[in-house]
């Protein structure tokens, strides 16, 4: 479902900005003013794009947003307030991703169910646990083992990638001197023995 960004106002005037995902612009302009806000730019993030976005998110931006938001919360920031400051710090589709989270928060949603718009980002292991971490009152210390979880995913998959860095160079130049021999060296070597 393609996923698009917006900027207008609320009827008091007041800016708004978010991402949502709809089966088309007119769609997404429909669910725009159902949250009483009058859209001024919406534009659809490209297939590329999300697919860049959503792949950096694995290895980056979650792990990241999980542990800050977890230290916040554990320091006795209130979520809202958590929430702004993180999206303070971010900007383009994430700083729109985190201002949207907020506003739903805002309006008396639980996180879990505000993140649950955001499937491609926040799998369903992760709003599950934010869930039960909010049902016990334990959000700060069930977001730290998320992030340690993340963390650790994101190092293996790292450590994996450079593992088959090697590898995959030395097929590469067996590949090139390979064509090297068949283009070059046997055709000569051919030639000299057809001449005797």
């Amino acid at each position: 479902m393609p996923i698009f960004h917006y900027k207008g106002y609320r009827a008091d005037g007041s800016k708004a900005t978010g991402i949502l995902e709809a089966d088309g612009l007119q769609d997404a302009i429909s669910s725009i003013k159902e949250l009483g806000i009058f859209p001024k730019k919406v534009n659809e993030y490209s297939h590329r794009e999300k697919r860049w976005l959503f792949r950096r998110s694995e290895s980056t931006f979650l792990p990241s947003i999980t542990r800050q938001l977890s230290t916040l919360i554990s320091s006795g920031v209130p979520l809202m307030d958590a929430l702004r400051s993180l999206s303070e710090e971010h900007k383009g589709f994430w700083r729109g991703l985190l201002v949207s989270v907020r506003e739903k928060v805002s309006g008396g949603t639980s996180l879990s169910r505000a993140l649950e718009d955001y499937q491609n980002i926040f799998p369903d292991f992760y709003r599950n646990m934010v869930a039960a971490g909010e049902q016990s009152g334990t959000l700060d210390k069930v977001l730290a083992r998320l992030a340690d979880f993340l963390e650790n995913q994101a190092s293996i998959r790292a450590k994996i990638r450079m593992a088959m860095v090697y590898p995959t160079f030395m097929i590469c130049v067996g590949f090139i001197v390979m064509s090297f021999l068949f283009t070059f060296v046997i055709p000569k070597i051919v030639k000299i023995f057809e001449n005797t």
